[in-house]
């Protein structure tokens, strides 16, 4: 038994209808009630429209109904499952995370040679060109530590984190270069 103020909990057949009309805005976003008629021998043929959704509500009027789906086998069941599902990626989104990983390994490198020539440049300030210098173990772990900080700092920027949203400001910006012309 379906009545006027009632959410509908399952897609059920209406099989006999007092002029029911039903707001199905949670599914289609429409605000218009649409009537809801029975199905039956006489109305057949005129393609009635008997089905009545799952979480939508009864406007006016009451009815009978068999359930015919529940849960997620129903019309908005399908639709949660779907606005649920993982999104594939776009391309503009593919070959953007390459571009991020390339730019990433590119600063590794970077980072990884900045090091290395940061530390010779030390043993040989040290070794080479000051050997009488005392505290040469000191000077040598300071000038690593200061290799390994700018390492680091090398690798944290040049990891692009606004490179997908820099693409779309200028992405927009075009679109609405395009509009004006």
């Amino acid at each position: 038994m379906i009545k006027q103020g009632e959410n509908i909990p399952a897609d059920c057949l209406l099989f006999e209808d007092f002029n029911i009309s039903t707001n199905e805005s949670s599914l289609t976003g429409e605000p218009d009630e649409l009537k809801k008629f029975a199905v039956n021998e006489e109305n057949i043929d005129h393609g009635p429209n008997p089905c009545l959704l799952r979480n939508t509500l009864v406007v006016t009027g009451e009815g009978k109904a068999i359930v015919c789906n529940v849960g997620v086998n129903t019309e908005s069941g399908r639709a949660e499952q779907i606005m649920s599902m993982d999104q594939d990626e776009t391309p503009l989104q593919s070959k953007l995370a390459t571009i991020a990983d390339q730019i990433g390994l590119l600063g590794m490198v970077v980072a990884l040679m900045t090091f290395i020539a940061m530390v010779v440049r030390a043993f040989i300030y040290v070794y080479v060109t000051k050997p009488d210098i005392e505290k040469k173990g000191s000077i040598i772990l300071n000038s690593v530590l200061d290799a390994l900080i700018i390492a680091v700092t090398v690798v944290v920027v040049a990891v692009p984190e606004g490179l997908p949203l820099a693409v779309t400001i200028s992405l927009a910006f075009s679109v609405s270069k395009m509009y004006q012309e």
